[in-house]
């Protein structure tokens, strides 16, 4: 039997579609674990305890900072201010806990691309994108390295996307997840007479600090 890649809660990540079963079978009696590997020879499974991801006490304070930093950037180079998105800032809350929970750095979620979040968000838009970082300590950091990456300083400072939401969320083994999504809003006739094709979607690679000891790869563009 070959050995499946490593899997999480849903068997989202098993190669093999025949241990799909087994994986559920095995992750009901599993509550508040996550299945990691199988050994193939042994038949033994080991289990990683999960710590609940949510964001920070003060998120909203750190989610106000992170609009003034932005804005502050825009504001510099005479672009409208960013408008703070109830949704939006949902859409990232929800991503940067999944990639603490999983440790999946990436725009795209297993069978959920970005591109389908924002679509089923119910939000109507021209243009959305997204900034995500990893290990970056504090507000300023984060922007600071946004701003010194040409696809993540383009997001900050295009002068169509009028809309921001932030998640922040800290992992169990103590990592800072960051996400930023935006969108360009546009009327409900507007939209509705677009089509898929005519919406615009930016997505530049994950980005780490450098000065982290974190060996996590990038995400792709």
């Amino acid at each position: 039997m070959p050995t499946p890649a490593i899997v999480h809660i849903g068997g989202r990540h098993v190669r093999d579609k025949n241990w799909g079963p087994v994986v559920e079978a095995i992750e009901k009696s599993a509550e508040g674990q996550t299945p990691t590997w199988f050994d193939d020879h042994r038949m033994v499974l080991t289990w990683e305890k999960v710590t609940p991801t949510i964001p920070p006490n003060n998120f909203d304070e750190i989610s106000k900072q992170l609009l003034d930093l932005h804005n502050q950037q825009r504001q510099q180079q005479g672009r409208s201010p960013l408008q703070l998105d109830t949704v939006l800032t949902k859409l990232a809350v929800d991503h940067s806990a999944f990639m603490a929970r999983t440790g999946n750095f990436a725009h795209d979620e297993p069978g959920n691309p970005f591109n389908n979040r924002m679509r089923n968000s119910g939000l109507l838009y021209r243009t959305a994108a997204e900034n995500i970082a990893l290990s970056y300590p504090t507000p300023a950091a984060v922007v600071t390295g946004w701003m010194g990456s040409p696809g993540h300083r383009a997001n900050i400072m295009n002068p169509n996307l009028n809309r921001v939401g932030f998640g922040l969320v800290k992992s169990a083994s103590g990592r800072f997840y960051w996400t930023a999504d935006f969108t360009q809003s546009v009327s409900a006739s507007v939209f509705a007479s677009m089509a898929p094709s005519a919406i615009f979607y930016s997505k530049p690679g994950g980005l780490i600090n450098p000065n982290s000891a974190t060996e996590l790869v990038a995400d792709d563009t």
